[in-house]
């Protein structure tokens, strides 16, 4: 329905972190299909079955990354990364840093 999803950084990041859980090797890629499909397919970034779906896509377990997505860790891990990059001086998302 038009106008009713509510957008915020936590949800994706813990989709982020749950996808690089599964594949880490494959950060960069999967990075960019999240932006895909919240920007070109309008998929809902709160929503555990956007991540399921490019899970599903890059061929990796689909029940594992929708574990991961529900997992209390992935929270703490959102949580740090949120820490880093504030230490860091970001101020809006999304936000890619490489090294």
């Amino acid at each position: 329905m038009k106008g009713t999803v509510i957008l915020g950084s936590e949800a994706a990041a813990i989709g982020f972190s749950a996808l690089r859980s599964v594949a880490p090797i494959h950060e960069l890629d999967l990075a960019a299909a999240m932006q895909r499909a919240f920007y070109f397919e309008a998929k809902n970034p709160s929503c555990p079955i956007t991540y399921q779906d490019i899970a599903k896509y890059f061929d990796l377990d689909e029940q594992k990354n929708i574990e991961q997505f529900k997992a209390p860790e992935m929270i703490n891990d959102v949580k740090e990364d949120f820490l880093t990059v504030a230490i860091l001086g970001v101020r809006s998302y999304p936000t890619l840093f490489l090294k």
